[in-house]
């Protein structure tokens, strides 16, 4: 099957990993994927002025002349192509074609029946990043929509009244990320990412009272630098850090509390179980679909710093329960491995090219 993935831009987010991930595993299973994306930048955050909405545009094109599909930490061998504007004349003629965000669906949605059955991936309800009107009208666009979660399926219908035509969870490579067990595990890891709905600032009110409880603990983070503007100096933190980089952090970490205050998924903490790390997460997004509080983690609600602390002091407190937890963690991940998901997606690709041909 020929499928073509649209991207909004090459740099490297967790939406975008989701592509690069059913990207080679279609390929090795014998599909012909393309993945592109724009030279020239969609429009994403319309600002309360002209020039605030322009400024960011024109960084992400000074960013595409400078760097062109190989942004710096983007995996070299994923061969993500760029074309002037998503277009008929520069799209390859394909089975399927897939939006992956919300300016995406709108261009997919115009392209010719040759360029590929239509098919919208969406990992959330995108009003973070675009006018609510304009996010939610894509999608009701006539595309074959594909939910990367359980949670965004049941947004979608409960509050727009879309039902999606599949539910594809997304997965996790637990060969990589369970391939470097650790012989040692000391101290609490939380990744720390920009916007208020990331909950970087609840994850170091949460640490700051866990270090006041255990002063001599160990505490890592990751993430952005820009995430917080300031960051306790207690925080031995791991700027952008490198896949490897981040599962050795994963490995060597008792406890990983994901303190975000929304999600379509959650990513990192399925990340985590798959190194043998038990989880403190808020009930955000997929998370609880794959966490099973009290057995291979902890579940609490958005912005309860608190609730947080107590979590994590309580599992350090019982370092023979943390071992078994975590034991149970990387187990629980297996049922989400990457390879199950892509299988799942090959067939709602089959269905979705199934149904226009007879349409």
């Amino acid at each position: 099957m020929r499928v073509t993935f649209v991207l909004p831009f090459p740099h490297w987010t967790g939406g975008v990993r989701v592509v690069y991930e059913y990207t080679r595993r279609l390929r090795a299973r014998g599909h012909r994927v393309r993945v592109v994306c724009p030279f020239v930048p969609f429009r994403f955050r319309p600002g309360p002025g002209p020039w605030s909405e322009l400024r960011p545009w024109l960084r992400s094109l000074l960013r595409n002349a400078r760097f062109g599909a190989r942004p710096p930490r983007n995996p070299v061998a994923w061969q993500i192509e760029m074309v002037p504007w998503i277009a008929d004349r520069f799209m390859p003629d394909a089975a399927a074609v897939v939006a992956t965000a919300w300016p995406t669906a709108i261009a997919v949605a115009r392209l010719a029946a040759r360029k590929g059955a239509g098919v919208y991936l969406v990992q959330h309800r995108e009003l973070d990043s675009g006018p609510a009107p304009v996010v939610d009208a894509t999608y009701r666009l006539p595309l074959f929509r594909v939910a990367g979660s359980h949670f965004t399926a049941n947004v979608l219908q409960r509050e727009l009244g879309v039902t999606v035509e599949a539910v594809v969870p997304n997965g996790v490579d637990t060969a990589f990320w369970g391939g470097a067990p650790a012989d040692e595990r000391a101290g609490v890891l939380t990744v720390l990412i920009p916007g208020e709905r990331k909950g970087a600032g609840d994850a170091v009110d949460a640490l700051e009272r866990i270090r006041r409880a255990r002063p001599d603990l160990t505490i890592r983070a990751f993430g952005h630098p820009r995430a917080l503007s300031r960051r306790p100096a207690f925080l031995n933190f791991v700027s952008t850090p490198s896949d490897d980089e981040l599962r050795d952090l994963y490995t060597r970490a008792e406890v990983f509390l994901y303190a975000s205050r929304f999600e379509g998924f959650g990513l990192p903490p399925l990340e985590a179980m798959a190194a043998g790390c038990v989880v403190v997460s808020t009930r955000v997004g997929e998370v609880p679909e794959f966490v099973e509080h009290g057995v291979c983690g902890e579940l609490v609600e958005p912005r309860d710093v608190e609730g947080m602390a107590r979590a994590v002091l309580g599992l350090l407190q019982d370092p023979a329960r943390l071992k078994r937890m975590g034991l149970v963690a990387a187990q629980r991940a297996l049922a989400r491995d990457w390879e199950i998901a892509t299988t799942a997606f090959e067939g709602a690709l089959g269905r979705a090219v199934e149904g226009a041909a007879g349409g």
